[in-house]
């Protein structure tokens, strides 16, 4: 993001959001804690190796279920520590989870706030199937911040199946896209909904070929999805922070397409739409009255990302594909008419081959 969009970004997250438990303090410290060579285990732990895990794990989960909130963060803080040393293995997650999950998963649902949101943040630390499933039961809770804590969680579990030996099988990854998918689309609360946006990224972003179904899925999923919530988005300060999520998805997904790998032909398509989504935006801002000639600045950051998502889209669906359009020098110009010329040009141009954006999709802008 430009330096104007951070900015509001940090000053917006400080206005209005505070889920004050949703990271472990700088200063909590474990004490103690579990054998490297019991966490790095590749084999599946013996009975008195399971036994010790128990040990360490019992008083830990009873001081994350007490009253006492310095308690209950220092538990956590201890609870996950294991969790992110260097080669965690599978068959430690999985013995980890066992001792831990019938304790943490009527927790989840506390009526206590900061009790169900430490015992969601050590299940999505746990990163493993059963510990996603209880999560993705909370993500629709009454309470915002529990909900905030549940995406929040699935992110981590998603960066964990990225990032390490993944406990969390390519099917549970899809069941989770599907449903974030539906979740950006349905989310009343702003901040959360740009939390889901983080966590498709991270699905996103997972590079294990046995994953690949689920990441691409995931990248059309925050394209169409925050495409959706663009469309929806009312004057105030919520329509910010959709175009936060609008620019965050535009940059992550710029940055996968122009990586060797790709992130394939379907969501790079979608990319191409978000891009041209994002563009319509601006232009139906312009056409309603409601971007004067002020400031204007973050509007022509949003273009000029999705200027770039389009351009590199295009180029990795169809070399030859038309060169880079300058619709962000035209709104910094003032130049509206023109803007909203060229504007529904590339629109349109976008539900031709090789991007094929649906027709719903480009002409909903410009009606």
């Amino acid at each position: 993001m430009g330096a104007w969009t951070e900015r509001l970004a940090g000053w917006m997250r400080a206005g209005t959001l505070a889920v004050a438990c949703l990271v472990v303090p700088a200063g909590a410290q474990p004490i103690g804690g579990l054998r490297d060579d019991l966490i790095t285990k590749i084999t599946a732990l013996s009975s008195s190796e399971t036994e010790e895990v128990r040990q360490f794990a019992e008083p830990r989960l009873a001081a994350l279920a007490g009253d006492d909130a310095a308690a209950r963060e220092r538990a956590r803080a201890e609870l996950v520590s294991s969790l992110r040393r260097p080669g965690v293995s599978v068959a430690f997650r999985q013995a980890y989870r066992g001792v831990m999950l019938d304790r943490l998963a009527p927790l989840a649902s506390d009526a206590r706030d900061e009790t169900a949101i430490n015992a969601l943040l050590v299940l999505g630390e746990l990163a493993d199937d059963a510990a996603a499933r209880v999560v993705m039961e909370r993500t629709g809770d009454d309470r915002q911040t529990v909900r905030y804590a549940a995406i929040a969680a699935l992110a981590t579990s998603l960066r964990a199946a990225r990032d390490q030996a993944p406990a969390l099988t390519p099917a549970t990854a899809g069941r989770i896209v599907d449903h974030l998918g539906e979740r950006l689309r349905g989310e009343r609360d702003a901040w959360t909904a740009d939390a889901v946006a983080r966590a498709l990224i991270a699905a996103g972003s997972i590079g294990r070929s046995e994953f690949a179904p689920a990441a691409q899925h995931a990248w059309v999923a925050l394209a169409e999805g925050v495409g959706d919530r663009l469309y929806s988005a009312e004057a105030g300060p919520e329509r910010r922070i959709v175009l936060l999520t609008a620019m965050r998805a535009g940059e992550a997904m710029r940055d996968a397409i122009t990586t060797p790998a790709g992130i394939g032909d379907r969501a790079t398509r979608a990319a191409a739409g978000l891009g041209g989504e994002t563009i319509g935006f601006v232009s139906r801002l312009l056409a309603k009255g409601d971007l004067t000639g002020g400031e204007r600045r973050f509007e022509s950051d949003l273009v000029n990302v999705g200027e770039n998502v389009v351009f590199f889209s295009r180029q990795k669906l169809l070399p030859t594909a038309p060169q880079q359009t300058r619709l962000a020098d035209m709104l910094n110009a003032g130049q509206d008419s023109e803007f909203r010329i060229a504007a529904r040009r590339l629109v349109a141009e976008l539900t031709q081959p090789p991007v094929s954006m649906p027709q719903d999709r480009a002409t909903r802008w410009f009606d």
